[in-house]
Formats: C-alpha cells, structure tokens, sequence
C-alpha cells in the first residue's frame, strides 16, 4: 500500500479526501438537491464544520465539473459574474468536448468569445488609470447559465455571507433565473456557503424562491467523526497517534 506523506492526509486549509468521513443524514440530503433540476442550495454552518468538504466530494461524485468563486468584503455581485465568467475560460478556450461526446455549441461559443473581447477592450481603456473591467450588457445573469449549462457544471460561491445585503438580493435574482432555466439546462445550479448561523444570513431571498431553495446547516463534528479522521490518517501515514479519550 502506498504511504502519504503527513500534509498530504490531514489537510487543514483545503477539502479533505483521505480523510473525508461520511455523515450520512446531511449526504443523503444534499445528494437529492444535487440531483433535483432548477433547485438551488444554501449551506451554512459554522467555521470549521466542513461544509466545503463535504459539498466538494459530493460534487466530485455527482456532476462533471463545477467552478467556485471566493468573496471577500466589498465584492459585488458584478464581480462575482465577471469570476465565475472567467473561469469558464477552459471550456470556451479549448472547445473541449464533454463526456458525453457533444460538443459546445458553436454559437454559445462564439458569443462566449465575444463578450470576452469587448471584456478585454474595455479593460484596456480603463487600466491607464484605474484597475476596473466593464461588464458589457450582454453579460448577465442568464447567459452565464447558458454559459454553465452548456458546460454542464454547477456554480459555488464561498463565504458568501461577506457580501454586503444589496448584492445579496442581486444573487437571489439570479437564482430565480436560474431556477427558470432548469428545463433547457438541468445540471445548472447556484450553491451559496456561508459560516453563520441561518441559512438567511447566507443569501437574503423571498417567498418567490420559497421552496426552489434548499437549506442544508452542517453542524461540528461530533467526537466520534473526528475520531474516524485521526484513524484513517493514522491507516493513509503508517503513524500512530495518541488520541485524548473524548
């Protein structure tokens, strides 16, 4: 069996994957909004009780790619389209072809390239003097889903609740949109993450998302789970650790 170095198994700052631990009731929950069209998903949680882990493995699992956008203070949701549009730069860029042997369509492309030129141009004028890009009216919410569902991925925003409430409500919006589009691209979805206590505190929404928006809280865990960690590490690094009785 091959042995992992320590920093590769226990892997505070990033997704756990040797050592992820199954927490059923939460997994099979977020497996159905997973596999549910046009449902959006708001995870909340404190800090440090692994939601990004657990939704990370899942999405590996279940869709074929996915792209995450970080928020920090101050971030718009402008912002947030223009990162989420950017890293889909791979697809369009490359053209690849999708496991299921179809091709992104030939005019999604090409309006792909286009918006991402005007992006570009704009930028040019603007960076003598300020460091600023120009969304261009073609860039909203509803093309970065047909964007995404062409590619068939699905989009996390992390730490969302960092967001300041107006461009809160913007993202609500958008997960109306893309709630609308689920007939025509159903892998497409929105998932907020946010380290507070109510999944409203996450994403300010109203009672138009009322049921179109599912709230999964991950709560700490509990001594038992992370004692299953200490024990697959101990399995993946050939080490022994004394473990404090909990």
């Amino acid at each position: 069996m091959e042995t992992y170095q320590l920093h590769d198994v226990f892997t505070p700052t990033r997704p756990a994957q040797l050592t992820f631990v199954e927490r059923k009731t939460i997994q099979d929950k977020l497996v159905d909004v997973l596999r549910t069209p046009g449902k959006q998903l708001v995870v909340y949680g404190q800090t440090g009780s692994g939601k990004t882990t657990l939704l990370i493995n899942k999405l590996y699992q279940l869709y074929e790619d996915h792209i995450t956008t970080r928020c920090i203070k101050g971030l718009s949701f402008d912002q947030l389209l223009l990162d989420a549009f950017d890293q889909l730069n791979r697809y369009y860029n490359d053209e690849i072809t999708r496991k299921d042997q179809r091709k992104l369509s030939l005019s999604v492309v090409s309006e792909y390239k286009a918006i991402k030129s005007n992006i570009t141009a704009e930028f040019a004028k603007e960076i003598s003097y300020k460091e600023k890009r120009i969304i261009p009216p073609q860039l909203t919410p509803q093309r970065l889903c047909v964007f995404m569902g062409e590619a068939k991925c699905c989009w996390v925003i992390e730490d969302f609740h960092k967001i300041e409430n107006d461009e809160k409500t913007k993202l609500t919006q958008a997960m109306k949109i893309f709630v609308d589009m689920a007939f025509d691209y159903p892998e497409v979805k929105t998932i907020a993450i946010g380290a507070v206590g109510t999944a409203r505190e996450v994403v300010q929404y109203g009672n138009d998302l009322q049921g179109r928006v599912s709230e999964i809280s991950v709560p700490l865990m509990s001594n038992d789970e992370i004692l299953e960690i200490i024990q697959k590490g101990s399995f993946f690094t050939q080490c022994t650790f004394s473990c404090i009785s909990m």
